[in-house]
């Protein structure tokens, strides 16, 4: 039906057509990503994580409530992820495997929480 709607538009409605259907995908396959951290800092205090839009997520490590570990699979295989939210659950801070040091920060949450 939308392949019919663009034909009957032209080249530029065949460009539409094909960008409604192929985006919906685009979006399935890359939005695990999207909220993990790629950045994190980590203190006595506190913990904050720097996604890929640039905002930044501060936990301090008396307000994390909530400690979440689990695996996630994607075209790439198993990727394992860890999730901190607050108290509230309005602020989270969640990471995966592919950053570097993960184990180590496995450890220091296990240890701190």
């Amino acid at each position: 039906m939308i392949l019919g709607w663009g034909a009957r538009r032209g080249i530029y409605g065949l460009l539409v057509a094909a960008t409604l259907l192929i985006a919906p995908i685009l979006w399935l396959v890359s939005r695990p990503s999207w909220r993990a951290a790629r950045r994190l800092l980590v203190s006595d205090k506190y913990l904050e994580g720097t996604g890929y839009g640039g905002t930044r997520i501060r936990l301090t490590w008396d307000g994390v409530g909530e400690v979440e570990h689990f695996v996630r699979t994607s075209t790439r295989g198993p990727i394992r992820v860890l999730r901190l939210a607050s108290i509230d659950r309005q602020r989270e801070v969640t990471f995966d495997d592919r950053l570097p040091g993960f184990e180590q920060l496995m450890g220091l949450v296990e240890t701190r929480i």
